[in-house]
């Protein structure tokens, strides 16, 4: 229960940083824009597709195996 709280608040932090970015533009950079400066760098490619892949075991394994 605790975790998927976590989960929930991550996801929520990461959804009004977005929204306040897109609201005051220039002042800090959105997720959209830091996702694809690092899309451009083969490291920044490795560490999207890193991060991609521990969020998605993380939900799949948290949520789709019995216990």
């Amino acid at each position: 229960m605790i975790v998927t709280v976590a989960w929930l608040v991550l996801l929520t932090a990461g959804f009004a940083w977005e929204c306040y970015c897109r609201l005051h533009p220039g002042r800090w950079a959105s997720l959209a824009t830091v996702s694809s400066w690092l899309w451009q760098r083969r490291a920044g490619r490795v560490f999207l597709v890193a991060v991609w892949a521990f969020v998605g075991w993380h939900f799949f394994s948290r949520y789709t195996v019995p216990r």
